[in-house]
């Protein structure tokens, strides 16, 4: 069943890799050319990020250029707020080896406010151990080596979430999607968020435990007893040759 799935994926995926180029390919073209680094965030990321890998850095460019420069700043993480559709997003000196769908480094975190349904936890974290759903929070984050796998990725989670795709059919439309990138082409997942970010709202404190609220209320002694631990224990001197010798009987 996984190999007949897989192999439908990779034949929808070349069936659409030989097309024409289309409009919405032309806008991606666009957009890709107007989110290139512009030199002064390149400047910035150089002088600011000295000693950071190449790839934190050419990242750091790309995120100056589009969201200006960072709210916070420290040794090993930049950090920008309420920037495009991101609660937050933080990008770290240090990657995360990580190899699905193939090897790549881990470096930049974004977060939403997200409420991950319970009883698909076990699925998200089938798909991609770079996202994590924090339910008290109320947040889903992704850790992935760019913002298009970050787009990429917290797109087929909602999927998931949702109902509309099962994890194989997101795990291969993850492949498919980066494989496509590999080669030059956009697809919409990769340019965006496909739907509406909740603001607040998401968080689930959770229930008081009914025990806990038993507790609260049972009234507790002022002087707990002590249990003796052994001869004397309680104080009064140990009386001697009252007790039986080992082998005596």
């Amino acid at each position: 069943m996984k190999k007949a799935v897989l192999a439908a994926l990779a034949a929808s995926w070349l069936a659409n890799a030989v097309h024409a180029p289309s409009a919405e390919a032309a806008s991606a073209d666009a957009e890709d050319a107007a989110a290139q680094p512009d030199p002064a965030a390149h400047a910035w990321a150089e002088k600011n990020l000295r000693g950071w890998p190449v790839e934190a850095r050419a990242l750091a460019a790309v995120l100056v250029t589009r969201y200006g420069e960072p709210d916070e700043r420290s040794s090993d993480r930049i950090a920008w707020y309420g920037k495009g559709p991101w609660k937050r997003t933080v990008l770290h000196r240090q990657g995360i080896p990580h190899d699905f769908p193939g090897k790549h480094q881990d470096f930049l975190e974004q977060t939403i406010d997200y409420r991950f349904p319970i009883d698909r936890l076990d699925e998200l974290a089938d798909y991609n151990g770079s996202i994590v759903a924090h339910r008290t929070a109320g947040e889903l984050t992704v850790r992935c080596e760019s913002e298009e796998a970050n787009f990429l990725a917290v797109n087929l989670a909602h999927e998931l979430a949702q109902g509309t795709m099962n994890i194989e059919q997101v795990k291969g439309r993850h492949a498919q999607v980066m494989r496509g990138v590999q080669l030059g082409t956009r697809d919409r997942e990769v340019r965006g968020l496909k739907f509406t970010v909740a603001q607040g709202g998401t968080a689930d404190p959770g229930e008081i435990s009914p025990l806990m609220r038993h507790l609260e209320y049972t009234e507790i002694p002022e002087e707990v007893p002590t249990v003796p631990e052994g001869p004397g224990a309680d104080g009064a001197p140990e009386q001697p040759g009252t007790g039986v010798e080992p082998g005596s009987r």
